[in-house]
């Protein structure tokens, strides 16, 4: 039994990890935003990889 006292699952945590956040993808960004300031976060991710 959970914590709120029901027996069904959680849906909460289920399914792949949202973030992709390490130390070195943060120093990379920074890297990034460093170099070109004006980047958008969109452009951001899609250099870095970030949407598969």
């Amino acid at each position: 039994m959970r914590v709120t006292g029901y027996l069904t699952p959680s849906h909460r945590d289920a399914g792949r990890p949202r973030t992709k956040r390490t130390p070195a993808l943060e120093k990379a960004m920074l890297e990034e935003m460093g170099e070109y300031p004006d980047i958008s976060t969109y452009n951001l991710a899609l250099h870095l990889h970030l949407y598969s």
